[in-house]
């Protein structure tokens, strides 16, 4: 079997965000470690990447879609959302509106998850908050404290990044993998119990 196509686990993640957040540069930056100073010209739509790294003695495949181009409808994006893992929602610090406009995005997201995506059975997607470009620390509009309570509120992780210099951007992805690890192996314990319980074993039974 080819070994580029045998993996533990597989998440899809969906980076968005307000357009000129630096979303793409991110991905970039984690998959193929490159960071281009110069906008490219981009048709809107999305885009994607894929990396595979071992983490917690796994070997997981990252499918990484992204937004490109100028957002004028948050809608047409959705489309893609459907068994996305994990949402990596991006600001820029420099921009204020961009960060404003993020629980626009959280919200259209929660809208997409379907009822049996939220049964207890299913792996619900995980969120974290980005707040990219700190290394424009001088042109800062919005503060650490803001982005931190923001994603607290909304029991998500956070984290601020540059996409530029390659800080915490390995981090992002630490961090939504440990997550999804988490829940992961929470289902298939209570996928497990199901299955006992419905061949009549008792497990209270054993406990003697």
């Amino acid at each position: 079997m080819d070994q580029y196509n045998t993996f533990d686990k597989k998440f899809k993640l969906f980076t968005i965000g307000d357009n000129k957040v630096g979303k793409s540069s991110i991905i970039k930056r984690y998959a193929e470690g490159i960071f281009n100073e110069e906008t490219e010209k981009q048709i809107p739509g999305v885009d994607f990447k894929m990396k595979t790294i071992n983490f917690q003695n796994k070997k997981i495949k990252l499918e990484i879609w992204y937004l490109v181009g100028r957002e004028t409808n948050i809608i047409y994006s959705s489309l893609y959302y459907k068994a996305t893992s994990g949402f990596i929602l991006v600001y820029d610090i420099t921009d204020k509106q961009s960060f404003n406009n993020i629980d626009n995005w959280y919200m259209e997201t929660t809208r997409t998850i379907t009822p049996i995506e939220m049964s207890q059975f299913y792996l619900p997607p995980v969120f974290i908050l980005v707040g990219n470009k700190s290394d424009l620390e001088d042109k800062r509009e919005v503060l650490f404290k803001e982005g931190s309570d923001y994603a607290d509120s909304k029991g998500m992780k956070f984290i601020e990044t540059s996409a530029k210099i390659g800080d915490n951007i390995e981090d992002i992805f630490t961090k939504l993998c440990s997550e999804l690890l988490v829940k992961a192996d929470k289902i298939v314990d209570k996928s497990e119990d199901i299955n006992k319980s419905s061949r009549g074993f008792c497990t209270s039974c054993y406990s003697m």
